[in-house]
């Protein structure tokens, strides 16, 4: 037991730990996914639509791509909108807390190009 704390003060850190622990847990395993972090990745150069989202993502199909931006718009990453003109084209962009996420990929991207795994590894 850590000195100088009762039971259920160490039992509370512990239970706060692990909520930490899982909430990383669970962004991880989000981001994780094969596309969610590559298109966070191309909506932080800012709103494009469907059709240039999927020409910048070789081997996506349209229905994974509609379901993984149904993900993101899902956890308030991203949102769409609807173009003006015809043919209507839906437009996808970052929200604040999707630009914030963004900014720490970014941190991460730098720090990985400058660490990056060896085969061996992975």
């Amino acid at each position: 037991m850590e000195t100088g704390l009762s039971k259920r003060e160490v039992e509370q850190r512990h239970a706060a730990r692990h909520a930490s622990e899982c909430a990383l847990e669970g962004w991880l395993s989000f981001l994780g996914h094969r596309w969610n972090g590559l298109i966070l990745w191309r909506l932080s150069n800012g709103p494009q639509s469907f059709s240039q989202l999927s020409a910048g993502l070789s081997g996506i199909t349209p229905k994974v791509l509609t379901e993984r931006l149904a993900a993101l718009t899902d956890k308030a990453l991203a949102e769409r909108s609807q173009g003006k003109g015809f043919p209507r084209t839906a437009n996808y962009e970052l929200t604040e807390r999707g630009k914030e996420l963004a900014a720490q990929l970014r941190h991460f991207y730098h720090w990985a190009a400058a660490n990056p795994l060896s085969t061996d590894e992975r």
